[in-house]
């Protein structure tokens, strides 16, 4: 039963992969709208301008005003949002991770 427990168990390095992998993913999520605007942008031949929308006509719908709004929403405040709290979060658990391992080798 012990080694049943120890082989579910999950190690320190995966635990730490999973939260750095976490944290990551909320300081990059914001820029993923703007990602897929650009690709549906490239794929329909439309023109992706920050400074307004451009008519962008996709089975007879203009998608320009959507497209500039995804565009705009991943570049915007959310990305400086998401990069400020984020960053010393990912920072300050990666020098935990340093500390831990520092101290595992004695040091």
């Amino acid at each position: 039963m012990k080694k049943l427990i120890e082989r579910i168990t999950p190690k320190a390095w995966q635990v730490d992969i999973v939260i750095l992998g976490i944290i990551t993913l909320y300081i990059i999520s914001p820029a993923i709208p703007g990602f897929i605007a650009t690709v549906i942008a490239d794929i329909f031949g439309c023109e992706l301008s920050q400074a307004g929308s451009v008519p962008c006509f996709v089975c007879g719908r203009d998608i320009g005003e959507s497209l500039w709004t995804m565009g705009l929403v991943g570049w915007g405040w959310l990305i400086l949002i998401t990069l400020i709290t984020g960053a010393p979060v990912l920072i300050g658990y990666l020098l935990l991770i340093i500390v831990r391992y520092l101290d595992k080798k004695g040091w």
